[in-house]
């Protein structure tokens, strides 16, 4: 994570996963997801990676979960 992003948004977040059971969406949600955060002018593209300046997360990984959501994208 960020050094800039706030710590308790990480627990907040793992916390929110844990508590659904590690639910994960279908590919296409989560393709779409991937596809939101990569026109983002918030993402930092890097070696293949999506990396969301606003809540400093992985997206490959985080868009992944159900539980999850995006701090910028309410229809994420």
């Amino acid at each position: 994570m960020d050094d800039e992003a706030p710590k308790g948004a990480f627990l907040k977040t793992a916390a929110k996963v844990a508590k659904s059971g590690f639910a994960l969406l279908a590919k296409p949600a989560f393709q779409a997801r991937l596809e939101a955060c990569g026109t983002c002018a918030l993402s930092i593209k890097k070696d293949n990676t999506i990396t969301c300046s606003s809540c400093g997360c992985d997206m490959g990984i985080k868009a992944r979960f159900s539980a999850t959501e995006c701090p910028i994208n309410p229809d994420w």
